[in-house]
């Protein structure tokens, strides 16, 4: 069975996702409009979200294959598996200390 998105897709998504993110976190840096920085903040939520759908499909398609690991087997799953703990422990951070400058600084990583 082959599925209608792939997780290549997703990963491309959250990636395009992440660098508009980035724009809308130096803009915000530049003009400090709080509007801006709360849809950074909710964009970045998304992508958050995408990437993680992508890594559960990531799994699935190796169960699909037969072999069945966690998606952290080589370099490029690790990298992927990585950006994903930076944004996630980015946005733990954010809601914490409301310091949204700090995203232009953490956004490129992903990307």
């Amino acid at each position: 069975m082959t599925s209608l998105i792939s997780s290549q897709t997703l990963f491309n998504v959250s990636l395009g996702v992440y660098l508009l993110c980035f724009l809308g976190y130096l803009i915000f840096a530049t003009s400090k409009n709080k509007l801006l920085g709360t849809l950074s903040t909710s964009l970045l939520l998304v992508g958050l979200i995408v990437h993680s759908i992508g890594l559960v499909l990531r799994w699935l398609e190796t169960h699909q294959t037969g072999y069945g690991y966690i998606p952290l087997s080589n370099m490029y799953e690790s990298l992927i598996f990585f950006s994903w703990t930076i944004v996630l422990i980015y946005l733990i951070l954010e809601f914490k200390y409301c310091q949204k400058v700090i995203g232009v600084f953490i956004t490129p990583l992903p990307s």
